[in-house]
């Protein structure tokens, strides 16, 4: 795709995060789906709405269907996506059982990795899966704090974009920076458990068809893909053994996670998101860096 072509269709994508994502807010407040305030675990004061998520779900299959051609990983993609998103976004109106969720995650990841192009292993497959359905629940998990989902997402997007040179990026950038407008400093709404899945499945889905292109060794995939998965990956890990040690469910919600912590040391909201994207950066160059090292 040439640069000016490029250019408007990532303005674009950032008027439709913008508009989609305000109209969803107003649907969400009409039909009164929206997050109450009110839990130990909640920042947030007052009713906020959680349809943000519809938006981003709409654009990227606008996004796929404006392809030229659509390959079979474009449609796994897209397919994948759908069901990570309405599945979260029951979630988010009735709660679903954790398993199930689980199971709903690997289903779509196994999905995606199938249809990845690269002629990879078999146990290179099976790494990649377990990578896609974990990067999805750790975005669900880091999505925590007024902007931080959506300044990650982006700051990764970013990053790929100039490493990968994919433009399957540059929609996805856009639309996150449009819908972030609406979600810091003040979340005038929340992408829900559909949004937040929905693009933890979406960056793990096409970094790991990057990954698989470099031809790189199961071992060094699985150190590679453990760096890129950057924050809510430390995030989710460092919960997990906490909850483990503390004799609780894995999956058991809890005030522990690193931005509530940041924020209990006494760092602003938007320090906490500047820390941690910073962070959440460094983890992704070094990831990219390493990948290009060992790919020679």
């Amino acid at each position: 795709m040439s640069s000016w072509k490029t250019l408007i269709f990532g303005l674009f994508a950032i008027m439709w995060g913008f508009g989609a994502t305000g109209l969803s807010v107003q649907l969400s407040r009409r039909y009164r789906i929206v997050d109450p305030s009110g839990s130990a675990r909640k920042i947030h004061e007052g009713e906020v709405p959680r349809g943000g998520g519809v938006a981003l779900w709409l654009g990227v299959l606008l996004s796929i269907l404006l392809q030229s051609e659509v390959s079979s990983f474009s449609a796994s993609l897209a397919f994948g996506s759908s069901f990570i998103f309405i599945v979260g976004y029951i979630d988010d109106m009735r709660p679903l059982p954790p398993l199930l969720r689980l199971i709903v995650h690997l289903t779509s990841a196994c999905i995606v990795v199938y249809a990845i192009p690269a002629p990879i292993t078999l146990l290179e497959r099976a790494i990649l899966v377990f990578w896609v359905t974990g990067m999805t629940s750790a975005f669900n998990l880091i999505d925590g704090l007024n902007g931080l989902l959506l300044s990650i997402f982006a700051a990764s997007a970013v990053l790929a974009l100039i490493w990968t040179d994919q433009w399957a990026w540059v929609p996805l950038l856009g639309m996150a920076l449009g819908a972030l407008w609406w979600n810091f400093p003040e979340a005038r709404t929340f992408l829900g458990d559909g949004g937040s899945t929905l693009l933890g499945f979406l960056y793990a889905s096409l970094i790991s068809n990057y990954v698989a292109s470099k031809g790189a060794s199961a071992l060094a995939v699985l150190v590679v893909i453990a760096i890129l998965g950057g924050i809510p990956l430390i995030d989710t890990l460092t919960s997990i053994v906490r909850r483990l040690a503390e004799h609780r469910s894995p999956f058991s919600p809890d005030r522990g996670h690193i931005h509530h912590r940041l924020i209990d040391s006494g760092l602003s909201r938007g320090a906490a998101v500047a820390t941690l994207v910073s962070l959440h950066v460094l983890c992704i160059t070094c990831g990219f860096v390493l990948l290009d090292h060992i790919a020679g």
